[in-house]
């Protein structure tokens, strides 16, 4: 267990759905209360899969609203109803499913992040690969700084206050 885990059991309903359209890959008409707005939104989404990421659940879907694959976190949908009568066609998902950029489940626009690592944790994180873009940088003092061009600043932030002192976020 690394965490607390969310209880789905009032999400039954949701899940069932979200697992039902992508069966038979079929939209999703549904209410997303994302978490900048806190308001519902009505969204038609082509459900991809569902994905367990940090102790929770997240439907990852193709929005035409925002043009692009995004992941939406269950316990945030509500009043979610299959759209059976529809279906679309197979997606080159390689493609549209990009998360490359990403440093976790969190998405956007990717920007440079850079770490300061203490001398004392440096073995143990030289080796590390936290994203393929990342340049380490050694310091004279036997620190090293971490670069990274990424997106996601929540789990880069959720990430560093994981390590205590050994990680400092620098930019």
């Amino acid at each position: 267990k690394t965490g607390p885990v969310r209880d789905y059991s009032r999400h039954s309903e949701v899940i069932e759905a979200a697992t039902q359209a992508i069966v038979g890959r079929h939209p999703v008409d549904m209410f997303y209360s994302s978490e900048q707005s806190k308001k519902y939104r009505r969204l038609t989404v082509e459900p991809y899969s569902l994905l367990f990421y940090a102790n929770a659940l997240y439907l990852v879907a193709y929005s035409a609203d925002h043009k692009s694959v995004r992941t939406f976190a269950v316990e945030r949908m509500s009043q979610v109803k299959v759209m059976v009568h529809l279906q679309y066609p197979p997606r080159k998902t390689e493609k549209e499913i990009n998360f490359d950029d990403d440093f976790g489940i969190y998405s956007g626009k990717a920007e440079r992040v850079r770490l300061w690592i203490g001398p004392d944790h440096k073995k143990r994180m030289k080796d590390k690969i936290l994203h393929p873009s990342q340049k380490l940088t050694f310091g004279r003092d036997g620190s090293m700084e971490i670069e990274l061009k990424v997106a996601g600043k929540e789990d880069i932030l959720r990430w560093v206050l994981t390590q205590g002192d050994a990680v400092k976020l620098l930019e």
